[in-house]
């Protein structure tokens, strides 16, 4: 445990609290609560013992998460003995910005409702999206790291180039399941609206692994695994640039044989952006692109 004490009686403030905490007893929730500290209540820290802080909040001394103290400016001590005293560890950063938050939030240690949350997010506030798990994000909000449901968390605008997109000429297509129609490539951008199943749509682009389709005003994105084309290729297209075939619809399968540009396929049906074809004695999958 380090500490760090002011030769004063009433030591100068060092730091402030973020969000409402329970000051208790001793260093851990089974500590009995003293009093509730509301949001940017000025304290001292004393010490830290683990991931919780001694502090001194007026004529009270007790503990709270030292992940919900922010620094003040630094309070005319030697360096070392800031250091020691962990004032150095809380100065605000991270990662920049990617979302926002739609609702208040519990910022939790793990990917599930049973674990313990690190802090309350409120409303609007901009937080760096790292990684997903399911229907949870991990997530930096400040310098403090956690997860919360990726339900409630939208991608802050941004100038994203176009570069990668393949664009197609409209081509209808029906959903095979319910969908969520999303702003962009990809299950962490808002939903614009949903499509029940069987729905007809016109898809006009393709970017990994999803379609993008006209809408009444714009357009938006959904996972092409889940549509399928009405009417489907020419039994027999030809491909219009050199191509793979593989042993799946997925670049992760096994290369067959090369097939040259201007080949005579025949498609068995499709998947995503996958075709299965027959082509020279061999059954597999190749790129709808690669195909006209």
């Amino acid at each position: 445990m380090t500490s760090f004490r002011n030769g004063g009686s009433s030591p100068a403030p060092t730091h402030v609290t973020v969000g409402e905490l329970n000051l208790r007893k001793g260093s851990g929730t089974e500590y009995a609560v003293q009093r509730i500290l509301p949001d940017a209540s000025a304290v001292t820290l004393l010490a830290r013992h683990g991931s919780w802080a001694s502090v001194q909040a007026g004529s009270l001394f007790g503990w709270v998460p030292g992940h919900c103290l922010r620094t003040l400016a630094a309070p005319h001590l030697p360096g070392s003995a800031l250091k020691a005293a962990g004032l150095e560890a809380d100065v605000p950063s991270g990662p920049p910005p990617t979302h926002i938050t739609t609702a208040i939030l519990n910022l939790r240690r793990g990917a599930g409702t049973n674990y313990t949350v690190v802090r309350v997010l409120v409303k609007d506030s901009r937080v760096a999206a790292m990684e997903r798990q399911g229907t949870w994000s991990r997530i930096y909000a400040g310098t403090a790291s956690g997860w919360v449901s990726s339900a409630y968390l939208s991608p802050l605008p941004i100038n994203r180039p176009l570069r990668g997109i393949i664009a197609l000429e409209p081509e209808p297509y029906r959903t095979t399941v319910r969908l969520n129609v999303r702003k962009d490539a990809g299950d962490h951008y808002a939903t614009l609206q949903i499509l029940q199943r069987g729905a007809k749509v016109n898809v006009n682009g393709s970017l990994r692994g999803w379609k993008r389709i006209e809408l009444e005003r714009g357009a938006g994105w959904i996972p092409a695994t889940h549509l399928e084309r009405i009417g489907g290729f020419e039994l027999q297209p030809k491909t219009n640039a050199d191509a793979v075939l593989r042993t799946g619809a997925s670049e992760k399968f096994r290369v067959i044989l090369d097939i040259p540009a201007g080949s005579v396929l025949t498609v068995r049906g499709t998947r995503g952006d996958w075709a299965q074809v027959d082509y020279d004695g061999h059954a597999g999958w190749i790129r709808e692109q690669f195909l006209h």
